[in-house]
């Protein structure tokens, strides 16, 4: 009985073939680990769903990618595909509501040549920029000023 997904090193030898163009050549080289649809592992997944694609098996592909995600929604790479599939189906404005998801984290800018001895009010003002822009995320040294700017912001 066939593999359900190729190990490590022979997902390796896949990944080379593909990476060199040679789709025929991988889609051949992966036949004794058994048909791409029944792989299981997320990194398996995911080249199956990429060779797929490229062989002319555009809906094989965006399943097997769907279901790498599904599987470990938290890895970064099938993150990245998945959105590629929201591209591709669903259009730029969806792809651009998934990456709202993800969070936008800035360092807050200190200007010490624009505020001298007042560079602690930097943090804040720059906060202020940072929340306009919808940042999730704030590096910063003055919590305490930072968190009363941005909760005055909440009340106009």
């Amino acid at each position: 009985m066939a593999s359900l997904s190729p190990s490590a090193a022979e997902l390796a030898t896949l990944q080379q073939l593909y990476d060199d163009g040679r789709f025929p050549a991988a889609l051949e080289a992966a036949q004794p680990f058994g048909p791409l649809e029944q792989w299981r592992d997320t990194d398996a997944l995911i080249l199956a769903g990429r060779l797929a694609r490229h062989l002319g098996a555009g809906g094989l592909g965006m399943r097997l990618i769907l279901r790498a995600w599904r599987h470990d929604p938290g890895r970064w790479r099938a993150r990245y595909h998945r959105f590629w599939i929201l591209l591709d189906y669903r259009g730029p404005v969806t792809a651009w509501r998934e990456l709202k998801h993800f969070p936008t984290c800035h360092a807050l800018p200190h200007a010490f040549e624009y505020f001298g001895d007042e560079v602690r009010c930097a943090e804040p003002f720059f906060a202020v920029l940072a929340a306009l822009g919808r940042t999730d995320l704030f590096r910063t040294h003055e919590v305490p000023r930072v968190k009363a700017v941005l909760e005055t912001l909440k009340v106009f």
